[in-house]
């Protein structure tokens, strides 16, 4: 299902959102996937088979769940679906043929109702940018039911104005038949590498009782600091990671469930070889020339974090159906329930961290009806550090999302970023430009403290479906932001704008990451225009 109702977004396994991260995705497993629905899991199915979407969750239940296994083919079991259902114990009348898929009989049997479409299970993602003399350029391949057994293998390519990078993933969901999941990567760049791994038992369903984990990830890489799109010092960095935990839930009562989990991490950033990237020293060996070496203003701090953590998570149920919000002429499932996610870490220099310190982060989420054809979702996090009496790499965000199909074939979005930061590393600065949704901009060309964006967008859907593969839709879309309180803007500044039209293309048989986005975008103020652009993408887009 597509959860982009209150999403607590994915961390790198192992730390807080504020803890320095591999800059470029796909070297690092996620967080533990804590909202995964017990009512309906319908996986990719074999790539000669066709596979299925689901509908909404089932009524809760206090049994087990029932799984259907593998349908078997002509020699071996292939694997094309599967399916979780609660069994509900006392017949709820008004659980009947909820949601369209789900009806329960007075005298016990239940007949379950699944709508099925044609689905590849080789997905492919792809994008390219061009904005001022720098070109982005992503390629992403997954298998996601590997020669019928239901496993996932995966190729991505990604190249930047930091670095060409190149990320190879295994992913087993049912290690030997069992609840266990594995991935394991391995990350090859242009500036070091990075290995990954993770094994562990999720919360896979609302009524799954007990959790458990461990992983641990490297990455050796160089962290550029940039200030008004330009790179004023890069350093060699050293990222490491690890975690084990273990978490239960109280399962599902009135549509809401509750989880704890507890357990230790370890997370090591160092910073070394820190240069000015001026003409003169861009391409000097070390050791390096006093006049070289970056000042202190641009170096980050060295991070090392060693002690248990407690995280507490709370998620309400409330899934709807909508169409034409994100993909075309197909259903999208959004929860407009809420989520409430609490991790602090206690860093201890007795158990050998770099400071006695508090790590904490807050996110929460809520999605709304917003009129009789509006849907508004927010999401809001607190992500602090506090030790040796002050409080460092504070960040407080706030987003929001509204979508309105009021007018046939389209639809109408607004998106708001809000981003407030104090003491924060160089790293950790608020960035904005072309990749970062001001799309008519050079990337990275603003950068500070403080950081708003507003994206407003018209989409426009056809039922043209051509040749049977894509839907064809168009767009036109305005961006407004700044970032200020940066390195060299201290003041605000002056707004930056662009305004831009696009191209939509809905690959009809792709399950996920089906939309092809092209726009051309042209700055309309800003003191610095890095356009005109163009952006092109198959895949993901800006997530909203």
């Amino acid at each position: 299902m597509t959860d982009l109702g209150p999403p607590v977004v994915p961390r790198p396994f192992g730390t807080l959102s504020n803890f320095p991260t591999p800059s470029s995705s796909g070297g690092w497993p996620s967080q533990p996937l804590a909202v995964v629905l017990a009512a309906l899991l319908f996986a990719a199915c074999s790539a000669a088979a066709l596979g299925g979407e689901s509908g909404s969750p089932a009524p809760a239940g206090e049994a087990a769940p029932a799984e259907a296994g593998p349908v078997p083919a002509a020699d071996r079991p292939i694997l094309i679906g599967r399916i979780t259902i609660e069994i509900v114990d006392v017949f709820d009348p008004s659980k009947r043929g909820e949601d369209g898929w789900f009806n329960r009989h007075e005298n016990g049997a239940a007949d379950v109702h699944v709508r099925v479409q044609d689905s590849w299970t080789t997905r492919a993602s792809y994008g390219l940018g061009r904005t001022g003399g720098h070109t982005r350029a992503e390629l992403e391949a997954q298998e996601v039911n590997l020669l019928g057994f239901g496993k996932k293998l995966g190729f991505s390519f990604a190249s930047n104005q930091d670095r060409k990078q190149d990320t190879f993933e295994y992913s087993d969901e049912q290690l030997f038949g069992t609840r266990v999941h594995m991935d394991v990567s391995h990350t090859n760049s242009s500036d070091g590498n990075g290995d990954a791994f993770l094994m562990e038992r999720p919360f896979f369903s609302y009524e799954t009782p007990w959790a458990a984990g461990i992983g641990g990830s490297r990455a050796l890489q160089t962290t550029h600091i940039y200030s008004q799109g330009e790179k004023l010092a890069d350093f060699d960095t050293s990222l490491r990671s690890g975690r084990i935990y273990y978490g239960f839930s109280t399962g599902l009562h009135d549509n809401v469930v509750l989880r704890y989990s507890f357990g230790a991490l370890f997370n090591r950033a160092d910073y070394t070889n820190g240069r000015k990237l001026t003409d003169d020293c861009r391409h000097r060996p070390p050791p390096l020339a006093p006049e070289c070496i970056a000042p202190v203003e641009l170096t980050p701090v060295d991070r090392k974090v060693i002690g248990p953590f407690f995280e507490f998570r709370r998620e309400s149920r409330n899934w709807i159906k909508a169409y034409n919000l994100i993909r075309m002429d197909r259903p999208e499932d959004f929860n407009l329930g809420s989520v409430l996610d609490i991790e602090t870490v206690l860093s201890r220099r007795v158990l050998g961290a770099g400071a006695d310190e508090v790590l904490l982060l807050a996110q929460i989420g809520r999605g709304f009806h917003a009129g009789q054809n509006g849907l508004l979702f927010i999401n809001h996090s607190i992500n602090g550090r506090i030790g040796s009496g002050s409080a460092a790499s504070n960040t407080f965000e706030l987003a929001a999302t509204y979508y309105n199909t009021r007018f046939t074939h389209q639809t109408l979005v607004g998106h708001t970023l809000l981003d407030y930061g104090f003491n924060l590393d160089p790293p950790g600065r608020f960035l904005l430009g072309g990749d970062e949704g001001l799309r008519g901009f050079n990337s990275r060309v603003l950068d500070g403290n403080r950081r708003f964006l507003i994206n407003l967008e018209d989409r426009v859907w056809t039922r043209k479906e051509l040749f049977h593969l894509v839907y064809v839709g168009f767009s036109g879309f305005v961006d407004l932001g700044n970032a200020w309180g940066g390195l060299e803007s201290e003041g605000f500044g002056g707004l930056h704008s662009d305004i831009g039209m696009g191209l939509r293309l809905d690959a009809s048989r792709a399950a996920h990451g089906g939309l092809l986005r092209l726009d051309f975008a042209a700055p309309v103020s800003g003191d610095r225009r890095g356009g005109p652009a163009v952006l092109f993408s198959f895949g993901h887009g800006f997530g909203y």
